[in-house]
């Protein structure tokens, strides 16, 4: 199974987990006009991750995850709602003429969307659990 991977630093440790700061960087990040163009953005990102082996603060390690929990957060953050708004702007439209109260109705609709997120969110981030291992440092 495909994974993804991202190089970080822990930061904290508690118990098995470990938080670790990742810094994310765009595609063209390396591109040498990177310090002129406007596009070129990094982010340091704070994430949970399970501990396959003793850690310590300071440790290099290397985040990975299953490509499936990728894809899951993709259609959970992108696809559904964008459906559901589509969804929903489609079958009001034919019954409601005015735009402006079918657009509003749509975007109403995402806030149960969100609380379901919410509720269910102690689930999810069960099955979407990074791991982290210490990368060997060579000399």
């Amino acid at each position: 199974m495909q994974e993804i991977a991202h190089t970080g630093q822990v930061i904290a440790t508690e118990g098995d987990k470990v938080r670790v700061v990742i810094e994310q960087t765009s595609a063209c990040h390396a591109c040498e006009a990177s310090g002129l163009c406007m596009a070129a953005e990094s982010r340091r990102k704070e994430v949970v991750a399970r501990a396959l082996e003793p850690l310590a603060q300071g440790d290099t390690v290397e985040l990975t995850g299953s490509a499936h929990m990728q894809s899951t957060a993709v259609l959970l953050a992108y696809v559904l709602p964008f459906v559901l708004l589509i969804s929903l702007v489609a079958v009001l439209g034919r019954f409601i003429e005015s735009e402006a109260v079918v657009g509003t109705v749509a975007i109403l609709s995402l806030v149960p969307y969100l609380v379901f997120l919410k509720l269910f969110s102690g689930k999810i981030s069960r099955r979407m659990v990074f791991t982290a291992r210490k990368i060997q440092k060579t000399t």
